[in-house]
């Protein structure tokens, strides 16, 4: 007769199979979060090229998108092949196309709302450092365990998750640009700060702020200039006893420059008409500084220089961000 004998219970030291869990689920959540990445440059890409394309640029301008198309379906696609072959291993009975499909959807979705609201640069990944990459990758770990693992103890740690991310995004915001521009003022100790002023251009898009003997300079782009896609307006503030008739910022095909003005005409008390080449623009002496816009004159009456002028206003840390172009590696690193 044959006795048997019962057999034991194996026995972990120190929690090893909760220990072994918690690892695995830190790297699917990590493996989720890279694809995930994968999937959000793909958007980001096209989202670059196709905000960065003048209007009526032609036969460039559909190669040019057709072209970031493709790359968009490329990083997609193997961001759905890796997302798929992630759930195939860690939970085969739920690793349908659709739930990959569902993951990276959702993800999108979160990485467009962060994108408008966490920083004000104009596209993901680019201007952004390690905290704001780690940040962009956590929407897809939170959706793959929405749409993929049925654990109510997971659920709830994912929602938690979201809500101090959603909690979080509005003071790390401000703690970026914060930082930054104070990285900024410490590269520009000698600055007049009264120069840093900007104003509200309907349809123009800002450049960089230069600096120089004519004060503070902006170069601006308009989605609706001509195929040519040269940049048609600039915003020049200096100080307030700066001549009104010294010069004016023009652009051509080697950039922006300063050009003296073949027209200064006063038109009213501290209000200057101007012209220089093919720009036409207006001078006045308001908040505190000399405020010169100047404009390509193909752009004929779009332009209300005088509302424009109106909306001078000082730039704060958060109005300031969009002007800046150089950060130092501290700041890459936080932001």
């Amino acid at each position: 007769m044959t006795i048997s004998r019962p057999r034991r219970r194996a026995t972990f030291v120190g929690g090893a199979p909760r220990v072994a869990a918690s690892r695995r689920s830190a790297t699917v959540w990590g493996l989720a979060a890279l694809y995930g990445f994968v999937s959000a440059f793909g958007v980001a890409f096209l989202r670059i090229v196709a905000g960065s394309l003048v209007s009526g640029a032609g036969a460039i301008g559909g190669v040019a998108l057709l072209f970031a198309f493709g790359v968009c379906v490329v990083f997609e696609a193997s961001a759905f092949l890796l997302m798929r072959l992630l759930m195939q291993q860690t939970c085969p009975d739920r690793s349908s196309g659709g739930s990959a499909l569902g993951v990276l959807a959702l993800g999108a979705v979160a990485d467009v709302v962060l994108n408008r609201v966490l920083v004000a640069a104009h596209a993901f990944p680019l201007f952004f450092g390690l905290v704001s990459v780690m940040l962009f990758c956590l929407p897809y770990p939170l959706a793959f365990e929405l749409v993929v693992v049925r654990s109510r103890t997971r659920w709830a740690a994912a929602a938690t998750v979201a809500v101090v991310l959603a909690l979080a995004v509005g003071p790390i915001r401000s703690a970026q640009e914060r930082l930054a521009v104070q990285q900024w003022y410490a590269a520009h100790p000698g600055l007049d700060r009264r120069l840093l002023q900007g104003v509200d251009w309907p349809g123009g898009e800002p450049d960089a702020l230069e600096f120089g003997p004519f004060g503070a300079r902006v170069t601006v782009f308009f989605q609706d200039s001509n195929i040519d896609g040269v940049s048609d307006a600039v915003v020049t503030v200096a100080p307030p006893d700066a001549d009104p008739c010294g010069s004016i910022g023009i652009t051509d095909g080697e950039g922006t420059r300063q050009s003296a003005p073949e027209r200064c005409d006063r038109v009213a008390p501290g209000v200057w008409a101007v012209a220089a080449g093919d720009f036409t623009g207006r001078v006045e002496r308001r908040g505190g500084v000399l405020l010169t816009l100047s404009v390509d004159s193909n752009r004929g009456s779009q332009d209300d220089l005088a509302a424009v002028a109106r909306s001078l206003h000082p730039l704060n840390d958060h109005q300031l961000w969009p002007y800046l172009r150089t950060f130092s590696l501290l700041d890459w690193l936080v932001l």
